[in-house]
């Protein structure tokens, strides 16, 4: 019924506005002021928005929207690639970087997601947990602002979810170059069971924190023209794959 309600006053309201800017007697009247007549139909975005959440589980209404919650900048260019390529549907998907665990708290996204979830949207979140192993939306999913499913945490940081050796042609090809080998690299990297920020930072005195972005725009582009030979040459099961399975559900 609510969602009728909100239907109807659209219909009414809308129907109005229109009789009224289509009249050459108005339009006359106003003359350079009759702009001003078009205002109003900016309030109706509100109305069909409560439509939306009203009618959100009625499969004949249901266009379900998505919006992805993601802790940086480069977890926002590297999902972006992966709808420009078509691994994941573009329509109705918006995705956010909430700037860091700070703004990932509890205390200051749960307006943000129920704001979005109040016109239709699904919402999903991902972090990282920095190598602690802690549930970091613990709080979140507590308090039911999310479901297992909707949320996803990186063991380090998006950086090391990446294969190895796909992160390794990429840093190639934006002319980073390190003194080893690749498979000497490959192997070094395997046994410090470190972050690979902090594991090249130390074995290499590399800091990543400049080339974030660009890294994730490259590798992005990579994983994207050719998901199935990334599979082939890498562990399918590393965290990245399993990234890209959790925005396309």
């Amino acid at each position: 019924m609510d969602g009728l309600y909100y239907l109807a006053k659209y219909l009414l309201a809308y129907e109005m506005n229109v009789g009224t800017i289509i009249n050459d007697d108005f339009a006359d009247y106003y003359g350079e002021l009759f702009p001003v007549l078009l205002g109003p139909f900016i309030k109706h975005r509100g109305n069909i928005n409560m439509v939306a959440y009203n009618f959100r589980d009625l499969p004949e209404f249901k266009i379900q929207k998505k919006l992805i919650l993601v802790e940086g900048e480069s977890e926002r260019i590297f999902v972006n690639r992966m709808m420009d390529s078509g691994i994941m549907p573009v329509y109705g998907i918006e995705v956010l970087n909430y700037q860091g665990k700070t703004n990932g708290k509890f205390s200051k996204i749960h307006q943000l997601v129920e704001q979005y979830r109040k016109i239709g949207y699904e919402v999903k979140i991902q972090g990282d947990q920095d190598g602690k192993g802690n549930d970091i939306f613990s709080l979140h999913k507590g308090r039911g602002l999310f479901n297992e499913v909707d949320t996803f945490a990186f063991k380090y940081d998006f950086e090391s979810s990446l294969p190895i050796i796909l992160l390794l042609e990429a840093m190639e090809k934006i002319n980073i170059e390190l003194v080893d080998n690749p498979l000497e690299v490959v192997s070094l990297y395997k046994k410090s069971e470190m972050s690979i920020n902090r594991f090249l930072k130390e074995e290499y005195n590399l800091d990543l924190k400049g080339f974030k972005v660009l890294l994730s725009d490259t590798i992005g582009k990579e994983i994207a023209r050719d998901l199935s030979y990334t599979y082939f040459i890498t562990d399918r099961k590393e965290e990245i794959f399993r990234f890209i399975e959790f925005l396309r559900e």
